[in-house]
């Protein structure tokens, strides 16, 4: 069973590349398609989900400092 705090850090990881995502979306669709400016934007977002990714995936690891590995020391 997932402890509280591992449950909160998935939550507030997914729905940050969900947001992460949706300005991309809503970034892509406005856009003039003349110009090419956009790369930057993408970069920035991607190293960010990769991020939060990481952590969660640090977390799931158990190789984050959580409750799990705090009561376990």
């Amino acid at each position: 069973m997932k402890h509280d705090s591992e449950g909160k850090i998935y939550l507030t990881c997914g729905l940050d590349i969900l947001a992460m995502l949706i300005i991309l979306l809503v970034k892509m669709l406005i856009q003039d398609h003349s110009q090419l400016t956009t790369g930057s934007l993408v970069f920035r977002m991607e190293t960010i989900m990769l991020v939060l990714f990481g952590i969660a995936w640090l977390v799931k690891g158990k190789a984050a400092i959580t409750e799990f590995v705090l009561n376990k020391l």
